[in-house]
């Protein structure tokens, strides 16, 4: 494939190569941009390295490489790593960089970043997305971006080949709270599912006849007729897989905190997946919570 003729100011650094982070690498790099890569563990980049993309040996290089750098990694330890590490990118020169956050953290995580970004001199977003990694293949993930309308600007020629759609929500710390709020239902939902085939159950109803019944109903949510056969164990597909989950309801749960919110629904999603990731389904897909719940092996 011909690259694009864009040199430093085009070439973008994936920090973070998970599903969701290889995926988006891949998407640019189908889109002709440069790409330049980090991970922790360094094998998990060389699928990448044979299409074509840069592998740098730290947070650091990839500042120094890449004008647009976009973090996507695990959770708020993870961030702290990649930013205030002796190799992290708060050791790089900053003033003409745009650091894009899409990672799944804390309020309090992000805005510490950002702070200490903008502070150097950088540009920062947090700008989280809405999608798992079949959305990133084809450039249609929902982009919530939370920081100044000027950084925003600096980073959309990016975020435009991976997104549908790009919402500016507010100021820095606002994308990944509308993230946590997106996600919160979701992942509260497949737990008052698995609580309602588990009560039919009692009853001897069939489960294959409630999840029909449910699906053709307005008990159904968008996402629920494509996981049916995960939920049934008759797939074993992973788009986000339980220890994410858990991963994730311990960020809404912290940060509901920080606010003085107590989350009673979350907090029976989020033991329950903390007990299914403990039983050995952590890398099970994420509906698979439902299949836990209720009992189903």
């Amino acid at each position: 494939m011909n690259r694009e003729s864009i040199g430093q100011d085009e070439t973008v650094g994936i920090i973070g190569i998970g599903r969701m982070g290889e995926a988006i690498a891949n998407r640019l790099l189908d889109a002709g941009r440069e790409v330049v890569v980090w991970n922790r563990s360094p094998g998990k980049t060389a699928e990448l390295a044979g299409r074509g993309a840069g592998v740098a040996a730290s947070p650091l290089e990839v500042a120094r490489r890449c004008r647009t750098v976009i973090v996507i990694v695990r959770d708020d330890l993870a961030m702290q790593a990649v930013y205030f590490s002796d190799q992290g990118l708060l050791r790089a020169p900053l003033r003409d960089r745009v650091i894009v956050d899409m990672t799944t953290a804390t309020v309090a995580a992000m805005k510490q970043a950002g702070q200490a970004v903008v502070g150097a001199g950088g540009a920062f977003l947090d700008a989280p997305v809405s999608g798992t990694v079949a959305p990133a293949r084809s450039g249609q993930l929902l982009v919530l971006a939370g920081g100044s309308a000027e950084h925003l600007d600096r980073a959309r020629r990016v975020l435009e080949k991976l997104a549908r759609k790009i919402t500016h929500v507010g100021p820095l710390g606002s994308g990944i709270a509308m993230k946590l709020v997106l996600n919160l239902p979701l992942a509260t939902y497949w737990q008052t599912l698995g609580e309602a085939l588990a009560m039919g159950r009692a009853y001897g109803l069939d489960v294959d006849t409630m999840l029909g019944q449910i699906a053709d109903s307005k008990a159904a949510i968008g996402a629920l007729s494509s996981k049916l056969d995960t939920i049934m164990g008759r797939a074993e597909r992973v788009e986000f897989d339980l220890a994410g989950l858990r991963k994730d309801l311990a960020a809404m749960r912290a940060t509901a905190a920080e606010a003085g919110l107590v989350l009673p629904a979350s907090s029976a999603a989020a033991e329950s997946a903390a007990r299914a990731d403990e039983a050995g389904w952590g890398g099970r897909d994420l509906a698979q919570l439902v299949r836990f719940v209720a009992g189903l092996e």
